[in-house]
């Protein structure tokens, strides 16, 4: 069974526009860790230089493109596939977990919660797989997944922007935006288990 499944999906036409924005953003992470890298040495020979924080940013925004636009080009275009529905949140995850990583290790972004969010995916992994080859479902994402991605895409920008940020008010501070980050995480874990 676990074969046959395998070879439906993989069966399918996997070369579409949709599938290929959706690797392009699994792509991306090795320019954003190279460019995360840039931007450490810049900061220590030439303080004032952002060049390297622009183009993080730049490469940020166009993974946020891909993974607006994978689906639409999907749905727009006839190209879903079970396939795809597997793919893009798995790329989703290896996106969040490495860009997150970089985090830690750049921005000082709390440990702890990259923690809690490995855990997390790893939870929804096993659990899609159960659902997957035990009772035929194959899980999509629902609206608490997307809002999960969407604020997750939020408080890493605000990690990022910080070196361009004003250095009054909340702007310097993009710890605020764990407690949403957290809580949506939450209730999507509560949504999936009720599957």
């Amino acid at each position: 069974i676990l074969i046959m499944k395998a070879r439906e999906i993989i069966n399918q036409d996997i070369f579409s526009i949709a599938n290929f924005l959706t690797l392009l953003r699994v792509i991306l992470v090795f320019p954003l860790y190279m460019l995360f890298d840039w931007e450490k040495s810049l900061s220590d020979s030439n303080p004032g230089d952002l060049t390297a924080t622009y183009a993080l940013i730049s490469v940020v925004f166009l993974m946020i493109l891909t993974d607006f636009f994978d689906g639409k080009i999907a749905r727009g275009f006839n190209q879903k596939t079970q396939f795809g529905k597997f793919f893009d949140p798995v790329c989703d995850k290896i996106v969040i977990l490495l860009g997150l990583l970089m985090l830690v290790q750049y921005r000082n972004f709390p440990i702890w919660v990259l923690i809690f969010l490995y855990f997390r995916e790893i939870l929804t992994v096993f659990a899609g797989v159960f659902l997957f080859y035990k009772r035929d479902l194959q899980t999509e994402s629902n609206c608490w997944g997307k809002i999960g991605v969407s604020v997750v895409a939020f408080c890493s920008l605000w990690y990022m922007m910080v070196p361009i940020l004003p250095e009054e008010g909340i702007c310097r501070k993009p710890e605020y935006s764990l407690f949403p980050l957290l809580l949506v995480q939450l209730i999507g874990i509560a949504s999936y288990s009720k599957k």
